[in-house]
């Protein structure tokens, strides 16, 4: 997959380059503006750009989608970011998220972590779907190409170092107890109070008991975890 071509590496650092358009060309003198992002890694360096550039345009790739799912599904941060094209689809006239280890690079936490979830309304109004068939048209085999694999194996590790430096730099949260998994414990607390059975919110967030993935992806189980699912909303997040 090609990489943002306002990023080059030389010497070891990566830089920022944006072209300038050309009729600011003789005011700046020159056609382009270049600096250090003052760091050799990949990851890194991507979000440092995506700080620097700024406009009307909202680039809708792992950076906007991952959160996004986390804070309409409460999934684990592996779970979405291991998700392949084909594990988005529709089941029993639902569309769910199948979350599942069929892959050589995927992985769970544990076998109640397997599950079927009934994507949010909101998703779908935000283009999730849309950005699904955009994947599958580019023969993409997972959904979020752009996450690599992190030195422990998972594409967790190097998506939380990401979400970790904007917490700490464009966000300015210093507070530890603010991280990736607080979208699972705000979705958790929304289906509370929506009041979600206990049976059905463990089959939504994936902390069923043995043996309560009997009805797994069964078409009443969907539509009444969809039910629940539908009705959380988050009025202060505005998009």
């Amino acid at each position: 997959m090609a990489r943002q071509t306002y990023l080059f590496k030389r010497g070891g650092t990566y830089y920022f380059r944006m072209g300038i358009p050309q009729d600011l060309q003789a005011r700046f003198g020159r056609r382009e503006l270049v600096c250090s992002l003052r760091t050799s890694e990949y990851p890194t360096a991507s979000l440092r750009c995506a700080t620097i550039v700024k406009g009307s345009t909202i680039v809708k790739d792992s950076k906007y989608w991952v959160p996004l799912i986390a804070l309409y599904s409460g999934a684990r941060l592996q779970e979405i970011c291991q998700l392949y094209v084909d594990d988005i689809y529709q089941h029993q006239g639902v569309w769910i998220l199948d979350i599942n280890d069929n892959g050589e690079d995927k992985s769970l936490k544990n076998q109640s972590s397997r599950r079927k979830v009934p994507i949010h309304p909101k998703l779908t109004k935000l283009g999730l779907l849309d950005f699904v068939k955009k994947q599958k048209d580019k023969q993409e085999q997972r959904l979020f190409p752009d996450i690599s694999l992190s030195v422990d194996g998972t594409y967790s590790g190097t998506f939380s170092k990401q979400f970790g430096y904007m917490l700490r730099t464009t966000l300015n949260i210093k507070d530890n107890k603010v991280a990736f998994h607080s979208f699972r414990h705000g979705f958790t607390d929304a289906l509370r109070t929506v009041d979600t059975p206990d049976s059905v919110l463990k089959s939504i967030i994936g902390h069923g008991e043995k043996g309560a993935t009997a009805n797994y992806g069964s078409a009443e189980h969907l539509e009444r975890m969809k039910s629940y699912i539908q009705q959380i909303n988050f009025p202060t997040v505005k998009l």
